[in-house]
């Protein structure tokens, strides 16, 4: 119970820091250099960028992303590195049900904290998260919106949290000077990913 309970808090700390490490990015700071550094293998139960593939991440974000790279340790998929429109899918298991639903609410809050933590001075707004309880087949699932403004430019991103027994799933996108996803393009992928997990 301990090592799923570490894995699914540092994937929530994955998560948390890779937006952060976006942000860093679309604001220009040399910061987010080091948080993005990629391997070419995936680590773990899923491969992230077979969750949410090339081609559904470029039609949610409106743009086309090359193959996907995957963060140091292999368990998220990052679409649009170093670029100005980054997209995330992350993936882990905890090792029973039990374990993963009480921690839900503790990491989703883990994620949404991380995300904002290290936002570089200048930029302001909110990160706005709603349960999502018709999402057939989920366990536990939320969506998040995000605004945010920088010397007069927007930031904006969009997120989604899903829950299926024991698997944790999260991708993101954060764009800057265009709209990231809707809650509901974002809710219709999320189905999608359902059907890949067992």
């Amino acid at each position: 119970m301990k090592n799923g309970h570490r894995r699914l808090q540092s994937t929530c700390i994955s998560i948390g820091s890779g937006l952060a490490a976006a942000l860093l990015l679309v604001a220009g700071s040399a910061a987010a250099q080091s948080d993005t550094s990629t391997s070419t293998t995936p680590s773990g139960p899923f491969d992230p960028c077979q969750l949410v593939t090339v081609s559904e991440a470029s039609s949610l974000a409106g743009t086309n992303f090359s193959a996907g790279t995957y963060s140091q340790n292999g368990s998220t998929c990052i679409y649009g590195s170093q670029t100005v429109n980054v997209f995330m899918v992350t993936a882990a298991q905890a090792s029973d049900p039990d374990t993963a639903e009480a921690q839900w609410t503790q990491y989703e809050a883990n994620a949404q904290d991380l995300a904002m933590s290290n936002v570089p001075a200048g930029l302001s707004g909110g990160f706005n998260v709603t349960d999502v309880n018709d999402l057939s087949g989920a366990d536990r699932a939320a969506t998040g919106q995000m605004s945010l403004s920088f010397q007069g430019r927007t930031i904006s991103g969009s997120a989604f949290y899903l829950l299926k027994g024991v698997s944790f799933v999260a991708f993101s996108d954060l764009q800057l000077g265009t709209a990231a996803p809707s809650s509901d393009a974002m809710e219709s992928e999320a189905a999608t990913v359902l059907s890949r997990l067992p």
